[in-house]
């Protein structure tokens, strides 16, 4: 490989800063996506089942703090740029 076939420092600073944005966007999804489906199966639940019931609230409440922290990520790295 020669030099004039490397990308310039430019062309790799901003590949890198996109290649962030979508791995923070895409796990700030996938939080998303959990909390959705602990709300489902909170639903399906039976109120008598009182530990799974609560398993499942800790469960939820954890992927909701994940999505704030990627949300609050995702900031970060778009006022970055």
């Amino acid at each position: 490989m020669r030099d004039r076939d490397l990308p310039s420092v430019k062309e790799t600073g901003s590949f890198a800063e996109n290649e962030s944005e979508r791995a923070v966007s895409s796990i700030a999804q996938d939080f998303a996506a959990l909390v959705a489906i602990f709300d489902r199966q909170l639903e399906l639940v039976s109120s008598a089942d009182v530990e799974t019931r609560s398993h499942l609230s800790k469960a939820k409440k954890a992927a909701e703090r994940g999505a704030k922290l990627s949300e609050k990520l995702m900031g970060l790295t778009q006022a970055s740029k």
